[in-house]
């Protein structure tokens, strides 16, 4: 019975995942085609999106890279050749997209990490009530940033703009680095549970 649900369960984050990242940079961009025609598209590929990640996740365990090549293999030329926004919109959508999902992700599993006494793997690995709460508290968080992020900045970002660079670029790279660099200290078994609440914190 766990694993019948624990299969439903992660079919449905994959779902949910794959519906998210499309529909954000869709949404967030200008559609080149009508609307049929982009609501065929925008079901395919996240049909392709839902298919690979729930492949990579049966085959792969540490698969972070990998989904990363494949979401942007995927995401980049759906965002470049089916919207007619300014170009660097049209890269910077899909790679900012993962590098936010990216941080939310290793950000609640340092916390859970922390509160349960696990390490990071059984977080992400193991079939269990904290690894399914970790997964769903990060991915209605992940879309909330999204939802805040398009009520926000669409059709406001101006590269032209010193702010608008930061927040585009500078602020995303601080804080995938921040969080990765958090994440591989956290892991060290000889951190102490006092340290790991901080970092946790930060």
């Amino acid at each position: 019975m766990s694993e019948v649900f624990d299969l439903i369960f992660n079919l449905g984050i994959n779902l949910f995942q794959g519906v998210t990242f499309v529909l954000f940079c869709n949404m967030f961009l200008t559609p080149k085609f009508k609307k049929t025609t982009n609501t065929i598209i925008c079901s395919a590929i996240i049909t392709v999106l839902f298919l690979t990640i729930t492949l990579i996740n049966h085959f792969f365990k540490a698969a972070d890279i990998i989904e990363l090549i494949a979401f942007l293999l995927i995401m980049l030329p759906f965002s470049i050749t089916c919207h007619k926004s300014k170009l660097y919109l049209r890269i910077l959508m899909p790679v900012l997209t993962f590098a936010i999902f990216i941080c939310v992700a290793m950000v609640y599993t340092t916390i859970i990490s922390v509160i349960f006494n696990k390490n990071i793997q059984q977080v992400v690995d193991d079939s269990a009530v904290y690894r399914y709460l970790y997964v769903v508290i990060a991915n209605l968080t992940y879309g909330f940033i999204l939802y805040y992020i398009f009520r926000i900045y669409r059709n406001r970002i101006n590269l032209r703009n010193s702010t608008d660079i930061i927040i585009c670029f500078v602020i995303p790279f601080l804080t995938l680095l921040i969080a990765v660099l958090t994440t591989s200290v956290i892991a060290d078994v000889d951190t102490s549970d006092d340290n790991k609440i901080c970092l946790s914190i930060i």
